[in-house]
């Protein structure tokens, strides 16, 4: 074909190029842009690329210089690899890895109060305003657990530090290496928001009690670090769950309910 002819191609090509002139050293490099412009319309995702360069769209100017920018698909992987940086996700199934608050049912005034305070707890960091976490309770089944997800997402979306535990598989882990133990406590300790789904489940003992819970909640008081709890247990059993066959008073058992007190508001799901 003649430089003419693959001009007019490239304005058959692509409309945009109808009424405007094209340089004869232009013509090979407009023609790979419509090709790559083309792959983006019809692409459904990142890892089915077809550009020379991947994950990036291409565009141009009024000169007809062409540049690439990240396209949609990448702009999204690189979103999740900083979320991923800013959430440490422990024992989280991964299908929650994708929770967010667009899928949560909001049927119910229960819901509505959750998805509230949820909403008035990231408007408070954004001001740099210290708000207590909360102490979500209900039966199983009542989307705790997604909830909790989509709001650590929404967190690390805002660039915070999350780290989002479950409960029965912390004491598990814990049990089986003795050595980690402190380690873990101080990072459950430090990190910026904590959030512990499913504490309620199995037996309470007295070292999961005054080693592990204990400790961490006392942390985090003292220091002003939010925490969200997900339970089964609801709010007036939570001194009965807490006491242990050890206790020779309620004094341990008072010391945690006051901390979580502190610490979270309650709320019903």
């Amino acid at each position: 074909m003649t430089i003419e002819e693959l001009k007019e191609k490239i304005r058959n090509d692509n409309p945009y190029f109808k009424n405007r002139e094209i340089k004869d050293y232009q013509v090979y490099d407009l023609l790979d842009f419509n090709v790559e412009k083309a792959n983006c319309k019809k692409c459904n995702g990142i890892e089915n690329c077809l550009n020379s360069k991947r994950g990036f769209e291409p565009i141009i100017d009024e000169d007809n210089n062409i540049a690439y920018v990240r396209c949609r698909y990448m702009k999204n992987e690189l979103n999740k690899a900083l979320r991923n940086q800013k959430l440490n996700a422990q024992y989280m199934p991964q299908k929650l890895l994708e929770a967010n608050f667009n899928n949560f049912r909001l049927d119910n005034d229960k819901r509505i109060k959750c998805m509230q305070f949820a909403k008035k707890f990231i408007d408070s960091l954004k001001n740099n305003d210290y708000a207590k976490g909360a102490y979500i309770y209900g039966d199983i089944g009542q989307g705790k657990t997604y909830f909790l997800a989509a709001l650590a997402n929404e967190l690390a979306d805002h660039n915070h530090d999350v780290t989002f535990v479950y409960f029965p598989d912390l004491i598990n882990d814990l049990k089986d290496d003795f050595d980690k133990l402190n380690n873990k406590i101080n990072e459950l300790k430090q990190t910026e928001i904590l959030i512990i789904d499913d504490f309620g489940v199995g037996n309470m003992t007295g070292w999961v009690r005054d080693s592990i819970v204990a400790p961490i909640l006392n942390y985090r008081m003292s220091d002003l670090k939010p925490v969200f709890i997900s339970s089964n247990v609801i709010a007036r059993d939570l001194d009965t769950y807490l006491k242990v066959k050890e206790d020779r008073d309620d004094i341990p058992a008072s010391r945690i309910i006051r901390r979580v007190v502190e610490l979270c508001d309650f709320l019903e799901m």
